[in-house]
């Protein structure tokens, strides 16, 4: 599974990508693949994925201190120390790691602030200050 985000960086705020906005802003695109080729993803029935688990984790505990990509990392250390499969019956998927692969494009750190409005939607629909 891929899960690609796309988002506007401006001096000002983060949006969702779309093709309406401003030319001096920067589009970046953040690519994470759950697993590398070749091998499994892996879910709990009852907790859902490995990965989506430990991106909830990290980004409730890190997300106001880190940038994006220490985060990534913290979630592939979680993956691999936390989770292990458990397929007794066939040995070749039995005691099996997971560790997810992200591209990334940006050229500086991407840190998420609280939004000073304490509202839970960031200021997507308002153009930049001059």
């Amino acid at each position: 599974m891929l899960l690609t985000v796309y988002v506007i960086l401006n001096k000002h705020y983060i949006v969702p990508y779309d093709h309406e906005h401003r030319s001096d802003s920067v589009y970046i695109c953040i690519s994470v693949c759950l697993c590398c080729a070749g091998y499994y993803s892996w879910r709990n029935s009852v907790r859902g994925s490995w990965f989506v688990q430990s991106l909830c984790d990290v980004l409730s505990l890190y997300a106001r201190t880190e940038d994006l990509l220490s985060m990534l990392t913290r979630v592939n250390q979680k993956m691999a120390n936390a989770f292990e499969s458990n397929v007794p019956d066939k040995r070749s998927m039995h005691r099996r790691k997971q560790v997810s692969c992200f591209t990334c494009m940006l050229t500086k750190a991407l840190v998420f602030e609280a939004n000073p409005a304490n509202t839970p939607n960031p200021p997507s629909t308002q153009p930049a200050p001059k």
